[in-house]
């Protein structure tokens, strides 16, 4: 007997044919759908798979169908979500300034990975703004101290 309820290989199937119906294009979703069991930290496993498909993602903001993305991983435990809350870090001031500075670099480097929270601005021909930045940061200590170098 199996000890899934869903296989792995029914979750990539099935999340191949909701985005390729939703891209109007066949999809391949098996770097989107590997599961296994978290090895190290969850903090660090959250971020990690949180992060992937971003270029799909975009795909599918730029194509002007942001909206219908979920805005939330409502399937997500509690605990899991205490977890996911308690590793959010919020900048203000000259560290929000200078992180956001050194966006780039830092990306380059290995250190975050991000994406851009856009929003459009009414009237302005489809003009979009970034208004916030979402992904994971591999070490704050370590990009603190990138920030105090730069």
């Amino acid at each position: 007997k199996s000890m899934w309820l869903i296989l792995p290989c029914e979750v990539k199937h099935i999340w191949e044919v909701v985005l390729g119906n939703f891209l109007k294009r066949p999809v391949d979703g098996s770097t989107a759908t590997r599961i296994e069991k978290p090895r190290k930290s969850l903090k660090k496993e959250m971020g990690k798979y949180l992060s992937k498909g971003t270029k799909i993602i975009k795909k599918i903001v730029d194509a002007g169908k942001g909206d219908l993305l979920p805005s939330a991983y409502h399937g997500s435990s509690r605990s899991l979500k205490k977890e996911i809350k308690a590793a959010i870090i919020i900048l203000q001031g000259d560290e929000c300034e200078a992180f956001i500075d050194n966006l780039e670099s830092m990306k380059e480097s290995n250190l975050i990975s991000f994406i851009p929270i856009l929003w459009e601005i009414p009237e302005s021909g489809g003009k979009f703004v970034a208004i916030g930045f979402v992904g994971w940061v591999r070490d704050i200590e370590t990009v603190s101290q990138f920030l105090v170098a730069a």
